[in-house]
């Protein structure tokens, strides 16, 4: 049974400090992922192919996934894929370290971790609600929501530093080791996952359930036009970012240093929103009114971010992180806290196939308008797609989305 008292108990904490544990290396190798490509291709068209070949499990997976993991264990499933994944990074580190970049082999693994990231994520987002106790679904977000800036301000100057001066594979080696750690952590969880459906799991049944998830969406329509929402905007930011790396790499002034420091200025954003949402409860009437601001805010500034220059887009950048955090916060715990924890996972597989969709789209889309167009104007193009998705979506569908929002969690 959950602790009602306080919000650190034994599950909480655990499941807290697997997660930064991951976190430390995940941040370092994902910057040096999105920069790797490029430097050794020199060629946009071909860094959004890569990105898009390691998404595809993302927009496949979810909803073929999502049926079985909500009727096994998915303590067990996070557990056994931080081993895995964990041992294939180790592995492949090594072996960088005596070979040349090989852009294929590079897709194959970056497809394969992919896919077992699609299915760690919704068994994690699963899971994670259940270990929060009762009571406390903002505050606990909002300790999640904070564990990434908060690394990622402190550990991507870093990460930058040891890309340039060793290579990646050592933070290939270093979030191995960090994975076979957080896995050891995370057998220490204790939660009985109540009744769970363990019996023979025939074709029909598999099918039934997608389909519950499907009608479940219909019927909540508040949920679909959020999850609609946020594959624009995640459609609109990815291609932004991936425009952020050509941009950097390719000026005449600024550099590697530069990208990390404005990765770091979003993320030390998301810290300080991040930790006043965990002091102060935002007012429940207040929730979807700020969500949707937020929501417009934030495409216009990415839209117009290479427009300016870096001391702005420094600010700029705070700014999103800043506001993107509590919009974050206000989404997940309304809706993760509406949806029921037994078809959780279904219905949050649609929401992963919508964005990660959208984030295939972009890297595509991305790669294509950054042959064609100067780097800012690109960029003002996916930053029009967010501000007409915000409007149309959210600020259209005010009843049916602030009655999700707008509740005492």
């Amino acid at each position: 049974m959950k602790n009602k008292s306080k919000l650190w108990d034994r599950n909480f904490t655990i499941i807290t400090i697997g997660t930064i544990i991951s976190a430390i290396g995940s941040i370092g190798l994902n910057f040096a992922l999105s920069i790797v490509v490029y430097n050794n291709t020199s060629s946009i068209m071909l860094t959004g192919v890569y990105n898009a070949v390691i998404i595809i499990p993302q927009v496949l997976f979810p909803v073929l996934v999502a049926p079985y993991i909500d009727r096994i264990s998915r303590k067990k499933i996070i557990v056994f894929l931080d081993y895995l994944l964990g041992a294939i990074y180790t592995i492949f580190g090594m072996y960088l370290v005596s070979a040349d970049f090989n852009y294929y082999l590079f897709i194959v693994v970056g497809f394969i971790a992919s896919t077992i990231g699609v299915i760690y994520s919704l068994a994690y987002n699963a899971l994670f609600p259940d270990l929060i106790p009762d009571g406390f679904a903002q505050k606990g977000y909002s300790v999640s929501v904070l564990i990434y800036p908060i690394i990622a301000a402190s550990f991507t100057p870093i990460a930058a530093i040891v890309y340039e001066s060793v290579g990646i594979e050592i933070l290939f080696i270093i979030e191995g080791i960090l994975l076979l750690i957080c896995a050891s952590v995370e057998l220490l969880i204790k939660y009985e996952e109540g009744t769970r459906k363990n019996e023979k799991y025939n074709l029909q049944e598999y099918f039934a359930d997608i389909k519950e998830g499907v009608l479940y969406l219909k019927k909540e329509k508040g949920i679909l036009y959020i999850y609609l929402y946020m594959a624009v905007t995640i459609f609109a930011s990815q291609g932004v970012s991936l425009l952020l790396v050509p941009f950097f790499q390719s000026h005449m002034v600024y550099n590697t240093t530069h990208y990390s420091l404005l990765l770091s200025a979003e993320t030390i954003g998301r810290t300080v929103g991040g930790a006043l949402h965990y002091m102060i409860k935002i007012p429940i009437e207040k929730r979807y009114e700020i969500a949707s601001k937020v929501y417009i805010i934030y495409d216009v500034l990415d839209g117009i971010l290479m427009f300016v220059a870096f001391p702005i887009m420094i600010i700029m950048r705070f700014v999103e992180g800043f506001l993107g955090v509590n919009s974050a916060n206000i989404r997940e715990s309304s809706v993760q806290s509406y949806i029921q924890k037994e078809k959780r996972a279904r219905v949050n597989s649609f929401f992963q196939l919508l964005v990660f969709g959208g984030m295939f789209l972009a890297n595509l889309v991305a790669g294509v308008l950054g042959e064609i167009f100067s780097l800012p104007i690109a960029g003002a193009v996916f930053g029009c797609c967010g501000v007409v998705g915000a409007l149309m979506l959210i600020c259209k569908n005010k009843t049916e989305i602030s009655k999700i929002y707008n509740r005492d969690i």
